[in-house]
């Protein structure tokens, strides 16, 4: 016995696809989404694309550390690396490391994982000592920012002021309510 659900008749002209958005409306959508994700493409197209670019250019290239380009030298600089002595020893050393340092990594991460679930009396005390690290980084940002910002120390809140981004001075205080019944 099978049982099966019946949708109502649709009505007289009723389209069943649903109604499309109209086109400025999703261009508009479509160009906010671009400048949201901007400055990200930004930062990893400058510290991630042209440094990887700039280093292969730089491979095939005769370029001493201090002198600078003298020249393309693509095909020998190739040659010369492989046939240089510490090449292949230099290759073993970041494969062996890699293996080891992965292995060891994923299992004591495994392993600290393990222990923190398991109910124990150190429950409490491994959860606070796993994550001590991370928010002691965190506050430490926070404040770096927080600082840079004061209108006392800081050099951005006066360079704000001065662009006239800023009404005033930036600084958390002035923006407290007034306390009802506190001078």
């Amino acid at each position: 016995m099978t049982l099966t659900q019946q949708s109502p008749p649709a009505a007289a002209g009723a389209s069943s696809t649903p109604p499309r958005r109209p086109r400025k409306a999703s261009a508009k959508r479509s160009l906010r989404a671009w400048a949201y994700a901007s400055p990200t493409a930004a930062l990893v197209l400058v510290f991630f694309v042209i440094p990887v670019v700039l280093v292969f250019f730089m491979s095939g290239a005769d370029w001493p550390l201090l002198a600078g380009n003298k020249g393309v030298n693509m095909p020998d600089n190739y040659t010369d690396v492989v046939d240089h002595r510490l090449f292949w020893p230099a290759i073993w050393f970041t494969l062996k490391y890699t293996v080891i340092a992965t292995v060891l990594l994923i299992g004591l991460g495994l392993g600290l994982a393990f222990l923190v679930q398991e109910a124990s009396r150190w429950r409490a005390f491994l959860r606070t000592t796993f994550l001590l690290p991370t928010a002691l980084g965190l506050a430490s940002a926070s404040l770096l920012f927080y600082a840079m910002y004061s209108p006392q120390v800081g050099p951005i809140a006066p360079l704000l002021d001065k662009l006239g981004l800023t009404e005033g001075v930036v600084s958390p205080s002035a923006r407290r309510p007034a306390r009802c019944g506190r001078p």
